[in-house]
């Protein structure tokens, strides 16, 4: 009995071994196109067909930098001058149809990078700024919320005009920086201010609701909580090359309490917008001081640093 079993068992085991190896030459037959995927910072194109290669998974730095310029081959200006069109904002954004948007997203080559963390702003003080929003704010940013802080950018010698981008200057799709700054070139403003809200509000009943069961506490009780919080931020772009000046921020909350007949958040969470957006144009104003000091500060050193240098020529 015993030398039956371990018969039978031998061959169990003979068998599961041959069907595993026939198995395995199966799956490596099957597999074998298959190349060693090389974290080359490529990408995966998941809208075309073709080798691995030629989706940029196996490659150098170089092929990727060589598929982007080839990309961009079709615009007729150029890499460079498509890198600054429209048609280019809107596929960064996603605002273009076709499977040419995600590739290009991910065939950004070093020199691109490398232009934008070496480019400056061009606009010199006394700036002239055209303000806009992005997306939605309970309250649209108007040329009278505006003015107070002209006034104090014309005062500190930082702006000689402040302007909000009118409605007739807008795209339908005004949600990349391309379109802001050209409706400010169209109003001759050297620098665009983008703001953008963030708001969280809150409504409920406080210890005062048992006076809403009587028909004039529902009018004149406070017995309804309203809190709103916002924070604002605002980024100041030159019109010319997209350089990044000044980036500020600001932050609100506002608590009130009101009756529920005569309450509304809107009030509450429009007055925390305002006072977050104001909070943040003074950090800008003081941003730009500092920056239109260090300018300023680096101008008259220069002549000096020129003159010491000629000095130090001359007694050689």
């Amino acid at each position: 009995m015993n030398f039956a079993r371990h018969t039978v068992g031998l061959f169990l085991v003979f068998v599961t071994a041959s069907l595993g190896c026939a198995s395995n030459a199966s799956l490596s037959g099957a597999r074998s196109d298959i190349q060693p995927i090389q974290d080359s910072g490529g990408y995966i194109d998941l809208e075309s067909s073709g080798s691995m290669e030629a989706n940029g998974i196996v490659g150098t730095e170089d092929s990727v930098n060589s598929e982007a310029r080839h990309l961009t081959s079709e615009y007729s200006g150029g890499a460079d001058d498509y890198i600054d069109s429209p048609q280019y904002a809107g596929e960064m954004m996603g605002t273009e149809p076709g499977t040419g948007s995600f590739r290009r997203r991910e065939c950004r080559g070093a020199g691109e990078i490398e232009r934008e963390l070496g480019s400056v702003h061009i606009a010199a003080f006394p700036l002239t700024i055209a303000v806009t929003q992005r997306g939605y704010r309970n309250r649209q940013i108007t040329q009278e919320i505006v003015d107070p802080w002209e006034d104090k950018f014309i005062d500190e010698g930082v702006a000689t005009s402040v302007q909000v981008i009118p409605d007739m200057l807008r795209t339908n799709d005004w949600n990349n920086l391309y379109d802001y700054r050209y409706a400010a070139a169209r109003m001759h403003c050297d620098t665009v201010l983008v703001v953008e809200t963030g708001n969280s509000c809150d409504e409920h009943a406080n210890a005062a609701w048992p006076l809403y069961l009587t028909i004039v506490g529902f009018w004149i009780v406070p017995a309804t909580t309203y809190e709103s919080y916002s924070i604002t931020q605002g980024g100041l772009f030159d019109t010319r090359n997209g350089a990044v000046i000044r980036i500020s921020e600001g932050m609100a909350h506002i608590k009130a309490y009101r009756p529920y007949a005569i309450g509304d958040i809107d009030d509450v969470r429009g007055q925390s917008e305002d006072d977050s957006f104001n909070a943040m144009m003074h950090s800008l104003l003081e941003r730009c001081l500092e920056l239109k000091n260090e300018i300023e500060k680096k101008d008259e050193d220069e002549p000096a640093a020129e003159e010491r240098t000629e000095q130090d020529s001359a007694e050689e």
